[in-house]
Formats: C-alpha cells, sequence, structure tokens
C-alpha cells in the first residue's frame, strides 16, 4: 500500500514498488542501514516510558509463546536479534514469503483502472511466494490482573497501560455497543469519562483515553486504557482510572453522555471514509474478508439505533474491572 502525492505519479510510484521489492534491492538497502544508529535506538527505548508501555500492552493483547509467529519480543531480544541478522537470512526470507497470489489491491481517486490493472500485471503477475498463505488464528486468550512496575529513573513523564481482554469480534451482535461503550469511556478523547476526570477535571494527566482493540474474525478483543503523567501523580491516576471504569460497568452512561458521544462518533467516521488513504485502506481489506461497503453502513444504522441498556448491558457483559491487567513505568521514586 502507497499513497501518491498526486494519481499521475501513480505509474512511477509503481515502478518505484517494483524496484524496491527486487533482492539486489535489499543488499544495498541493508549495506547502507546503519546497525549502529538502529541499536541505539532500540536501546534508548528501553528507559522511555511511553515506548515501555506500549510494548507492555503488545505483549498483554498478544501473549503467544516465544516461537510463535505473532510473538512480541523484549527490547532487549529485540536488540539481539537486530544484532544477529544478516543479508542472507533477509533474501531467504523475502523468497519463502513475499508474493502477490493471495494479495488484495485498491486505488482511490482519478486513475485509469485499466492502465494500473495492465501494469500491476506486468510487474508482479509473477512474484509468487514459496509459501502457501495461511491465515495465523488470534482466538482470545485471558490476562490475568496484575501490576507491573518498570523503573525509568530521572524521566519527566510516567506511563500507565491497563488491559482487560474478553471474547468478542466484529460481526457479534454487541460490536456496535461496545464501540459507544469504549468511545463515551475515553475513546472520544476530551469527552470521555476517564480523560475528563484526569485531564480535564483533576489535572493529573497530560493525555488519557481507551482504545477498543477488535478482530474482524476471531474473538480477541481488549479494552485498553492509556495515561501519560507527572510520576508524582501516579496513585491519584490509577485509583481516578479504576474508579471511572468500574463506575461505567456498574451504572452505564447517561442521556446527555450519549447524546454527544454518538454523533461525535458518526462524524468521525464519516471523515474518516472521506479520506482516500483510509478508504483504500478499508476497501482492500474488504476485499480480504469478502465484505462491501454494505457492512459499515449497516454498522452505522446500528450505531444510531443503540440506547443506554444495550451499551450498559455490553460493558458489564465483558469488562470485568476485577480482571484489570496494569502496566506503569516512571521514576516513582
Amino acid at each position: 500500500f502507497f499513497k501518491s502525492q498526486a494519481q499521475t505519479h501513480i505509474a512511477h510510484a509503481l515502478e518505484m514498488l517494483f524496484e524496491l521489492n527486487r533482492p539486489v534491492t535489499l543488499t544495498g538497502a541493508f549495506e547502507l542501514l546503519s546497525d549502529r544508529e538502529l541499536l541505539a535506538d532500540l536501546e534508548s527505548k528501553k528507559s522511555e516510558p511511553m515506548a515501555l508501555g506500549s510494548l507492555a500492552i503488545q505483549r498483554l493483547v498478544t501473549p503467544f509463546p516465544k516461537g510463535h509467529p505473532l510473538y512480541v519480543p523484549s527490547h532487549e531480544e529485540l536488540i539481539a536479534d537486530v544484532a544477529a541478522v544478516k543479508v542472507e537470512s533477509l533474501k531467504a526470507f523475502h523468497a519463502r514469503f513475499y508474493g502477490v497470489q493471495n494479495a488484495q489491491l485498491a486505488s482511490v481517486g482519478d486513475f485509469d483502472p485499466a492502465a494500473l490493472t495492465a501494469q500491476l500485471t506486468k510487474r508482479f503477475g509473477d512474484f509468487t511466494a514459496k509459501e502457501a498463505f495461511a491465515r495465523i488464528p488470534q482466538p482470545h486468550q485471558p490476562v490475568a490482573a496484575k501490576v507491573d512496575v518498570s523503573p525509568t529513573p530521572d524521566k519527566a513523564n510516567a506511563f500507565l497501560g491497563a488491559v482487560v481482554t474478553f471474547p468478542l469480534k466484529e460481526t457479534d451482535a454487541d460490536y456496535p455497543a461496545m464501540v459507544l461503550a469504549d468511545y463515551m469511556l475515553g475513546g472520544g478523547f476530551l469527552n470521555g469519562r476517564i480523560p475528563l476526570r484526569l485531564r480535564e477535571k483533576e489535572g493529573l494527566s497530560y493525555g488519557a483515553g481507551t482504545q477498543l482493540r477488535t478482530h474482524p474474525i476471531d474473538d480477541s478483543a481488549a479494552l485498553i486504557g492509556y495515561a501519560i503523567y507527572a510520576p508524582s501523580n501516579d496513585g491519584k491516576v490509577e485509583t481516578g482510572y479504576r474508579e471511572e471504569l468500574a463506575r461505567a460497568v456498574t451504572q452505564g452512561f447517561t442521556a446527555d453522555e450519549l447524546k454527544v458521544a454518538r454523533p461525535g462518533l458518526l462524524q468521525e467516521r464519516e471523515q474518516e471514509f472521506a479520506d482516500d488513504g483510509h478508504l483504500a485502506m478499508e476497501l482492500s481489506q474488504q476485499l480480504y474478508l469478502g465484505r462491501t461497503m454494505t457492512y459499515e453502513a449497516q454498522l452505522d444504522e446500528k450505531l444510531k439505533a443503540l440506547q443506554l441498556p444495550e451499551i450498559g448491558a455490553a460493558l458489564k457483559k465483558y469488562v470485568d474491572p476485577a480482571k484489570l491487567a496494569v502496566f506503569k513505568a516512571g521514576d516513582f521514586k
């Protein structure tokens, strides 16, 4: 996938993509790459609260064992892997797994479909991988309630990540309700319960929010929360997050919150689909899933029809505050 600055450049962009994908280019790129710069960047992330928090969240929501294709390595493991990689292994991986026999392409804009198809066929028609494609399942995996703390001495900011996982996929009946519930909790940024409490009302956090992470096929879902704050506010930030999540689960939301959230969410979705890049990515995924834009239109209608009891019931059904896994990074001394 690429985004051309002008549709008149699409043919040149495809030629560049073809050239970059040749094995000889891998050798040249590897020789130009400074291992020391890459390793220095990875080393710096070992002590950055946000980098540590982002990695911890990834490891929580995809807790696959080492050796699994979806395993998330630690910074230390990644540094060791990068230091050991050789150009021969890159070429072997490229030859084994890279190909377009199972690819999907979507292009949005003012272009000639016939010319684009002809160019793609000419350049990539025989570009096939040795390995046949097989989708890797990502079933729901429970995450145990815990609190992990990673010290980052002398860092001004701290990071809190909170995760609770549950079985839900995008085609389930409760999915639209969970989308709205997340938006009212913190997915809608400043208007959400958690950013309002931690950032606007109490001034404890520089930024806070939530994100609903789901899978289109498998029942692996997670509600992810985060906050960036001064280490001295650590206890109050964690308490505030836990209290707002528990209050939403036990009491639901108000009519005023829904009145603000629903049109905001629908407007965001409309703006996303007005962006060529987002639309192309969405269309490409729909080709893979066997969907059309009808799915998105139906989701909009469901979001418009949802009432407070349905939203509250879905949140209570899937999210148990007692199962929250929390990760914190900062200079808490």
